[in-house]
């Protein structure tokens, strides 16, 4: 919230949004249920399932955005964007087959963890459903920092009522995690974000979520490239195939 805020300072963008109180809600509705609730139902799903499978449910997400863009904003979609899309979703399904496996589940563990990724697919794609109009129509970074500073607030509130209220500010101390954290923040929640933003704001939902969708893709890469980690016959095909989709929705 404090690197957006600062932002707006940097880049002389304007500091106050002239919105509608329906407006208002509807940016409050998308940072409480995209920042409180949504980011809570990923990581309870992760916490569950692990990261091969949660990555594999989150190919629901262009799909979902794709009919979204279709039935709500009245978008069509080219037959060259299914094809890329789907080629895209094939390739985060190989690389997800790819990472580590999760221990042994338990049933019951399993299907809460399914449950609950794809409910958070459904809010995220909600979320960005909207504030669509008001990406379009105002400023990216003044949306996005009241976003994140009533999602901080939420979160807040809601993190207070929590067991574990005692570790709300533990992420500010000062210790070797604290500036990787501070790092992972501005490259994360900061930079991602705004350029999340823009792809909605320029680009039709069914061709921003397919390329939003390359991050698994992305996340394979730069292991091989920064960790060097062995990438797997079925990962190289992954990517090959998700840079051939997203090289044919381009087109």
């Amino acid at each position: 919230t404090l690197f957006f805020f600062s932002t707006l300072i940097v880049f002389h963008q304007p500091f106050w949004l002239d919105l509608s109180l329906t407006n208002w809600t509807l940016l409050a509705l998308s940072a409480v249920l995209g920042i409180t609730i949504g980011d809570t139902l990923f990581i309870a799903a992760l916490n569950r399932i692990g990261p091969s499978s949660q990555a594999i449910i989150d190919g629901l997400y262009s799909p979902l955005l794709a009919v979204a863009g279709f039935f709500i904003f009245k978008e069509a979609v080219s037959f060259l964007e299914i094809m890329g899309g789907l080629l895209v979703i094939i390739g985060v399904v190989f690389g997800a087959k790819g990472f580590p496996k999760s221990s042994t589940i338990a049933t019951k563990q399993k299907w809460e963890g399914y449950f609950l990724a794809t409910l958070a697919q459904f809010v995220l794609v909600i979320t960005v459903v909207l504030i669509r109009d008001l990406l379009k129509e105002h400023s990216v970074l003044t949306i996005s920092a009241y976003r994140f500073l009533i999602g901080t607030i939420s979160y807040w509130l809601y993190f207070s009522m929590t067991r574990h209220k005692h570790e709300l500010f533990s992420g500010f101390k000062i210790n070797k995690t604290f500036y990787l954290n501070l790092g992972g923040t501005f490259v994360g929640p900061f930079l991602a974000s705004i350029f999340w933003f823009l792809g909605f704001k320029y680009a039709p939902l069914a061709r921003a979520g397919i390329y939003n969708q390359l991050s698994t893709i992305f996340i394979i890469m730069l292991a091989a490239f920064i960790l060097k980690e062995t990438l797997s016959r079925l990962q190289i095909v992954a990517v090959i195939l998700s840079i051939m989709g997203a090289l044919l929705v381009s087109l």
